[in-house]
């Protein structure tokens, strides 16, 4: 399971900001052609620095590996600060392209028309296929309970959980009440990527051995990263008997991610879900990506299938060459 306390120094991809260049000073002349009093930039240097700054907005940064560039996004208005945990905390998704907002907005909400009568609640039609109720589709806007992402609140996640360390592990999250099952705990979010800087990604990971990855599907083109961004979904850790799952939500049109109790939690279990890793081959020679969850069936990598997939394909390897 994922070991949290190098993140930062494992951490290879370089985020430059593109800013202003600083001001130098300079002598200037004054109307009345002699030196100006107070010492500034000349209008050619002036008039430079204006096009480098104009020019640097206009390009965003980027990181090449073998040829190939992607582009490394800058954001406006989030905080830059890396917590104790080793990443830098969110309250929603950052996108790294503006382009990709709205691309997950496939459904057509008309076709969701809520039929519940009274309430909504597990059994509403749009709930039992992860599609969250909103106004305009409700039937009962003002008794509805399918809208946990909506309704979620910054912090709410405390009253369930709390960050542990975890022996041999690093650190995890466990139960700080009773949970039932099916209970919403936190939306897992991070930064939104085109499929091209989720692949660059994922080869600078491979390269590298990196073995902390935080990433997972958002619908065609576009994935979630959690590496650097992210809140305390990412400290769970997986398991091959896990007590949780990662669920993709329709909300507003967009698919959003949010981690869910499978079954009954007591206080004080560890909480953990299924990473469904897929790693190459040689990274499991390597000893990369081991599990060490414990568990009575536990197949030794971060995939709780990991074992019936090899004797699978196996299997049908000879089947193709009969």
């Amino acid at each position: 399971t994922h070991t949290h306390t190098h993140i930062e120094k494992t951490r290879t991809i370089v985020r430059a900001q593109s800013g202003v260049n600083s001001k130098k000073p300079g002598r200037s002349v004054s109307k009345q052609g002699g030196v100006g009093e107070e010492e500034t930039d000349s209008d050619r240097e002036r008039e430079e620095r204006d096009k480098r700054t104009k020019k640097s907005k206009q390009q965003p940064p980027i990181h090449t590996l073998d040829g190939k560039t992607t582009l490394l996004c800058t954001y406006n208005n989030l905080p830059t600060t890396v917590g104790k945990y080793g990443f830098i905390e969110i309250k929603a998704n950052a996108y790294t392209d503006r382009t990709l907002r709205g691309k997950g907005k496939t459904e057509d909400m008309g076709e969701h028309k809520c039929q519940c009568k009274t309430q909504c609640d597990a059994d509403c039609l749009n709930a039992s296929i992860c599609f969250e109720c909103t106004d305009d589709i409700c039937a009962c806007p003002k008794n509805c309970n399918n809208r946990r992402f909506a309704t979620a609140k910054d912090g709410d996640w405390k009253k369930w959980m709390e960050i542990t360390s975890e022996p041999g592990k690093g650190f995890g999250v466990r139960a700080r009440v009773d949970i039932p099952a099916d209970t919403f705990l936190v939306e897992y979010v991070g930064e939104v990527l085109s499929t091209k800087e989720y692949e660059f990604r994922r080869e600078l990971e491979y390269r590298c051995k990196i073995t902390h990855t935080y990433t997972f599907g958002l619908g065609p083109g576009r994935f979630i990263d959690a590496q650097k961004y992210g809140n305390v979904s990412r400290m769970v850790n997986h398991s091959c008997d896990p007590n949780c799952k990662m669920c993709q939500w329709t909300v507003g049109g967009e698919r959003r991610i949010a981690l869910f109790t499978l079954k009954d939690v007591k206080k004080g279990e560890e909480l953990s879900f299924d990473y469904k890793f897929e790693p190459k081959p040689e990274q499991v020679a390597q000893g990369l990506f081991t599990c060490l969850c414990g568990a009575k069936h536990c197949t030794g990598v971060l995939n709780s299938q990991w074992g019936k997939k090899q004797v699978h394909s196996t299997e049908e390897a000879k089947k193709k060459k009969k």
